[in-house]
C-alpha cells in the first residue's frame, strides 16, 4: 500500500495557475484596489514633494539657447595693426592697442564668429564694439541624484559685451 500511495505522488502533474477574470470581481475587491491605488499615489506625491523641498528631488534641467544678442551685427572683413575694416564700408580706428590686445580682440572677434556691433554717434566720433561672448555657468544647480525632467530652464548661450573702442570712418 506504501507504495502505491507513493506511485501516485510521483505521477501528480501540477495544475497551472487559473487567475479570476476581472468582470468576475466583486465590488468589495474594485473597491479595495481603488483604495489602494489612491493611498499609493498621495504617497508618493508626499514623497515627491518631501524630495523636492530637500533638494534630493529636482523637476528642472538646463536647456541652452544658441542666441546673439548682437542688435544690428556687422561682419569683420579685415583687423590691421591700427584698424578694423567692416563689410559695410566703414572702418574703426583702434589706437593705442598693443599686440597682447589685438590678438586678445581677435579671439573675441572669433567667437563672435566674426560679427560686431558698433555703437556711438557715427562718422568721425568715438565708437564702441560690442560681440558676442559665450557665457560660462559656475556651478551646477541641476545636480540632484534624482531628476525628473519636467521644466526646462533657458540658458542664453551668448552675451553682448565690450570688447574695444575706436574711432569709426566711412571708405570712400
Amino acid at each position: 500500500m506504501e507504495v502505491a500511495v507513493a506511485d501516485r505522488h510521483q505521477h501528480h502533474t501540477p495544475q497551472p495557475l487559473r487567475l479570476r477574470p476581472a468582470a468576475r470581481l466583486g465590488v468589495r475587491q474594485i473597491i479595495r484596489m481603488r483604495r489602494h491605488l489612491i493611498v499609493g499615489f498621495i504617497a508618493l506625491t508626499i514623497v515627491v514633494i518631501v524630495g523636492i523641498a530637500s533638494g534630493i528631488v529636482g523637476i528642472s534641467y538646463p536647456a541652452f539657447v544658441d542666441n546673439t544678442d548682437l542688435r544690428s551685427p556687422v561682419l569683420v572683413t579685415q583687423l590691421n595693426r591700427n584698424q578694423m575694416v567692416l563689410s559695410d564700408m566703414r572702418t574703426v580706428q583702434l589706437p593705442g592697442y598693443s599686440d597682447a590686445e589685438l590678438t586678445k580682440l581677435l579671439k573675441q572677434i572669433e567667437t563672435s564668429k566674426y560679427k560686431v556691433d558698433i555703437d556711438g554717434p557715427g562718422n568721425h566720433s568715438e565708437v564702441w564694439i560690442y560681440g558676442d561672448v559665450q557665457m560660462k555657468i559656475c556651478g551646477t544647480p541641476w545636480a540632484q541624484p534624482i531628476m525628473i525632467p519636467l521644466i526646462p530652464n533657458r540658458i542664453r548661450k551668448n552675451q553682448r559685451i565690450l570688447i574695444a573702442v575706436g574711432t569709426s570712418t566711412l571708405i570712400k
